[in-house]
């Protein structure tokens, strides 16, 4: 049986999200898209920017008892440079709630966002290796439309290579369960699933930040944890700078080792959509899936891990 501490991820509903000094820029944040200027007379008009890859969406507030976190405003990519623990056997280390959850926690503890800076195309370190990636506008029926940053303008800190970026082998029952990559030279930014999926989509509201558990259809927002995971395939974003296929190779990736890893995704450059079906006792299942298609966000109040 998979034995990952799985009860930490529950928590996250539990936590609201308190930094007034963050309060008065949520508001310039809905209006900060937008921002490029005109030429100046005389001068030739710039060469048209390719156009960016859109995320699409619906979001909603979990149904919280007693939490009233007021309308989302806008949508941000969250996005994290962490590392991930060697797997090991029956080592099963969860990245909220295991050895390394610490790391996390460091990194997103304290945020500090200059409303100033956070445009519709920047990426904004706003504490130690957590970042904000791009804006967009939530509409008042949840549906928002995210433009992705160019993989020029991601810090070189969020890639990793090919073969380190699809974070699954802390699951995995032994060493013996490694990750192949058609080329290994690609650079990847790291993606991940605990409960949530890194990167995905965060979202502004009056009252602060939301994390999202973001899914391929609509979850009820009385959401169960306890039996949630078995039925609901997770989306995580990843950029590849090259194309490749990322696939899970070795004795402890199968089903006889207990607990099955099972990678096989094939990226494109660009912008990636990666799916994670968690089978609490038989294993973990990453795919991939076309990046316009569209997400959904439940939304929980977020107070660092």
């Amino acid at each position: 049986m998979h034995t990952s501490s799985r009860s930490d991820a529950t928590s996250l509903h539990a936590r609201t999200w308190r930094l007034p000094a963050v309060l008065a820029a949520l508001a310039a944040f809905a209006l900060v898209i937008g921002c490029a200027q005109p030429p100046a007379p005389g001068e030739p008009d710039p060469e048209p920017e390719p156009e960016p890859t859109v995320l699409s969406g619906n979001a909603a507030w979990a149904d919280l008892e007693g939490a009233e976190p007021g309308p989302l405003l806008s949508v941000s990519l969250w996005m994290l440079d962490i590392e991930i623990p060697e797997p090991g056997p029956r080592a099963h280390t969860s990245v909220v709630g295991g050895h390394d959850s610490q790391t996390l926690r460091s990194s997103a503890a304290g945020l500090d966002v200059d409303g100033d800076v956070l445009r519709s195309s920047a990426v904004v370190e706003i504490e130690d290796g957590f970042y904000l990636a791009g804006l967009g506008q939530v509409a008042a029926d949840g549906t928002y439309e995210l433009a992705l940053p160019d993989g020029d303008a991601l810090p070189e800190a969020l890639f990793r290579d090919a073969e380190d970026a699809v974070a699954a082998l802390f699951f995995a029952d032994g060493p013996e369960c490694t990750l192949e990559a058609s080329d290994p030279s690609a650079r990847v930014t790291l993606t991940l699933f605990e409960g949530v999926t890194v990167a995905s989509p965060a979202f502004l509201a009056p009252t602060g930040l939301g994390i999202a558990i973001t899914t391929t259809e609509a979850v009820d927002p009385d959401f169960d944890f306890a039996s949630g995971f078995a039925s609901t395939t997770f989306v995580s974003l990843a950029y590849a700078t090259a194309p490749t296929t990322i696939t899970t190779t070795g004795a402890d990736c199968e089903p006889e080792a207990g607990f099955a890893v099972d990678v096989d995704v094939e990226l494109a450059a660009g912008w990636n959509q990666l799916t994670w079906v968690y089978l609490p006792d038989d294993g973990l299942t990453v795919r991939d899936r076309p990046v316009d298609e569209p997400v959904f966000s439940l939304v929980f109040p977020y107070a660092g891990l």
